[in-house]
């Protein structure tokens, strides 16, 4: 709890965030009910005046196949802030050859620019639990898309790819300390991005 704790006050005062599309942590196993963590995410938006930044994020396992969040990002670039809250749902586990399949719901509001858009949307994830070496590792895939809303201008669709691969820390101490690294395309209306996390369970 000290090291999440101490990790969010340093990145509050050392860096900046922005918004970014996503499977959020719904492919890494937090199996034990009643569980929350905090996450810190690295953001760096690559699309026309984009920038880096960060964004903060708490989580709670509902049970075994479900998860809700909620989260806030600050940046610079342009989409200098966002806040959101999300919801996880399994709909296949990972079993044998069977890959886990999961549908994330997501509301958020974003600035881009000088205007706030709302977005309401869902993102089918699909995710596999491979061995790297000794350490399990969780390589994903998943397909945002939704509906953002701009002021009186009316509704957009959005969609995107983002390829990822969550995990935990392989050093002694620190194995229960979750890491994520994530690739994000804009197919249509989104962005392009990376995003690096560490969640720090509570």
């Amino acid at each position: 709890m000290k090291i999440g704790t101490f990790f969010l006050m340093f990145l509050g005062y050392s860096t900046m965030g922005l918004a970014h599309l996503g499977a959020s942590w719904s492919t890494l196993p937090q199996s034990e009910e009643n569980k929350k963590f905090l996450a810190a995410e690295f953001t760096g938006d690559l699309s026309t005046e984009g920038g880096m930044g960060m964004q903060g994020r708490y989580a709670y396992k509902i049970s075994q196949i479900q998860q809700a969040d909620m989260g806030i990002g600050f940046g610079g670039g342009q989409r200098p802030g966002r806040i959101f809250v999300g919801y996880d749902h399994e709909i296949f586990p990972d079993y044998e050859t069977q890959p886990r399949v999961a549908l994330r719901g997501v509301a958020e509001n974003e600035r881009i620019g000088a205007v706030n858009r709302n977005k309401l949307g869902i993102t089918p994830i699909a995710s596999k639990g491979f061995n790297f070496w000794g350490t399990e590792g969780f390589p994903y895939v998943a397909v945002p898309i939704g509906l953002a809303f701009e002021g009186n201008k009316g509704s957009e669709t959005y969609a995107a790819l983002a390829v990822g691969i969550d995990g935990f820390l392989p050093f002694e101490g620190m194995k229960h300390v979750g890491v994520k690294l994530e690739g994000t395309i804009n197919i249509s209306n989104a962005m392009t991005g990376v995003n690096l996390g560490l969640n720090f369970p509570l």
